[in-house]
């Protein structure tokens, strides 16, 4: 299965992916905890902000 319509990573755009898996990772295993079992974490959040740098490089090209 060829996988041609996806968009090629740059140079750029590779060490700012592999950072943000691991500020992903770091923000999923060091989580505010707030009240009653109730913790924010922060790996969710890097996780959309990848995401969404993503797909606006994509619509661009």
């Amino acid at each position: 299965m060829a996988l041609k319509h996806l968009p090629r990573l740059g140079n750029k755009s590779l060490p700012l992916l592999v950072i943000s898996i691991i500020l992903g990772y770091l923000g999923n295993y060091f989580y505010l905890h707030l009240f009653l079992r109730l913790d924010f974490l922060f790996g969710s959040s890097f996780a959309l902000i990848s995401v969404s740098q993503h797909l606006a490089l994509k619509i661009i090209i």
